[in-house]
């Protein structure tokens, strides 16, 4: 079996749960600034309807103060905006007048401004006939919408101030101020925005949820995918070479790779007297036998760097590329028949050995197709193959040379095709064989 490419996908399925991880790992924290933002606006917007509608409650509140002291005192009331000090009598009167308002409405205290900002009437009588020049009541002068403001008292209480504009025959006639703790609007913005902020959070994390499953179940399946498709690549990888699985990494969608012109040293092995050996064992036997015979072969060549193109029934075809593939092919040959010795298997093989350019690309038809190589060289090393006797390994002259192992005298051996014979040397062959026509 070959080592393979192994894409991303397939590197991903190795770890637990990668779509889950990447959907934590990129979409989680811009799930989470989403979800704060969503809070944060929800609070914001919330906050600002309850406001809005707290002070429209205000609004009624404070024509409800002004109609109720106005029934109660009218010469005081209308005194009071005479632009004259008010007698202490009606002050008196106004007082408790407002004194009772306060505390059917819950204020801690109340005051009235003129539309120049004159304080026409406060619980403390100190601040009578002072101006008030602060951002909030001079706001609610200029656009006469009610508006609200935070203070805090020498004694440390935080009090919420309501600027309420006061209308009378169609104009501004004085503005209302009404202090309220300010537990009074927290406890009413707690309970409408602590739902506006609960909600969308509680659906998110249910979506969470449900997209975590989704991605979970998404990755079992592609984990299965994943796992069948790796166990079909080397099932593959099983019936063609590693040379073809990568060229077909490289073709183009739906077409055969492109053929190239490549140097190479070729390996042609054949097993010797398997005729002889089929017919005296049995079925069993021979496929033990020979499987045995080339799964030597291949790992040898695989250990040594070479790629098995395919197996021709019993003979094995091999290819060595790189600047050492010569003295790479010699030195797997020589390994398997060490091998094929020492394991004393009950049949032999002769190895030849070629070098030379070749073309390599896909034949056969477009629904089916081969990835080999084609040349001069191939037909060598098998006519080389051919001509080795059990045992040995025939290697032409060139390529012993440029891999600088000695083996004698080179051997002339005639080759079908070739008019001239091919110089070879010849390993492990018996003293004084004679020149093999093959």
């Amino acid at each position: 079996m070959h080592p393979i490419a192994r894409s991303n996908d397939q590197e991903d399925a190795e770890r637990p749960y990668p779509l889950v991880r990447r959907f934590l790992g990129i979409g989680g924290p811009v799930f989470a600034l989403f979800l704060i933002a969503l809070v944060v606006g929800s609070v914001f917007a919330v906050r600002r309807t309850v406001e809005n509608v707290y002070l429209q409650l205000a609004q009624q509140r404070a024509g409800a103060i002004a109609a109720d002291v106005s029934s109660a005192h009218p010469q005081e009331w209308q005194h009071l905006f005479a632009q004259g000090a008010l007698s202490t009598e009606a002050l008196r009167a106004l007082t408790e007048a407002f004194a009772g308002q306060a505390r059917a409405f819950h204020l801690d205290r109340l005051k009235v401004y003129d539309i120049k900002g004159r304080t026409l009437f406060s619980m403390i009588a100190r601040e009578i006939g002072t101006l008030e020049t602060g951002d909030a009541l001079q706001r609610v002068l200029r656009t006469q919408a009610p508006g609200l403001d935070q203070t805090t008292d020498p004694d440390g209480n935080v009090y919420y101030e309501l600027y309420v504009p006061y209308f009378e025959a169609g104009g501004l006639t004085a503005v209302l101020e009404l202090y309220e703790p300010i537990s009074s609007l927290d406890v009413l913005l707690l309970r409408a925005a602590g739902p506006a902020a609960l909600v969308p959070f509680v659906l998110l994390s249910l979506l969470v949820v449900v997209l975590f499953e989704l991605a979970r179940r998404a990755q079992r399946d592609i984990e299965w995918r994943t796992a069948r498709i790796a166990d079909l690549t080397k099932r593959v990888e099983r019936l063609v070479s590693r040379r073809a699985v990568q060229a077909m990494r490289g073709a183009k969608a739906g077409g055969p790779p492109e053929p190239r012109l490549i140097d190479c040293t070729l390996l042609f092995s054949d097993v010797r007297g398997f005729t002889v050996f089929s017919e005296r064992s049995t079925p069993s036997e021979v496929i033990v036998a020979l499987n045995r015979a080339i799964a030597v072969q291949v790992e040898v060549i695989e250990q040594a760097g070479g790629d098995v193109d395919k197996f021709i029934g019993d003979a094995v075809f091999a290819r060595f590329e790189g600047p050492d593939r010569g003295a790479a092919a010699i030195q797997a040959a020589i390994e398997i028949q060490r091998r094929f010795a020492e394991a004393a298997l009950p049949l032999s093989i002769g190895i030849g050995i070629a070098s030379g350019s070749v073309v390599a690309g896909a034949i056969g038809a477009a629904d089916r197709y081969d990835y080999t190589v084609l040349g001069d060289a191939v037909n060598v090393a098998a006519r080389l193959s051919s001509a080795a006797r059990g045992g040995e390994v025939v290697v032409d002259q060139q390529t012993a040379a440029a891999a600088h192992f000695g083996a004698g005298a080179p051997e002339a051996i005639i080759v079908k095709g070739r008019a001239a014979a091919v110089p070879a040397v010849r390993i492990a062959s018996p003293a004084g064989a004679a020149p093999l026509k093959v």
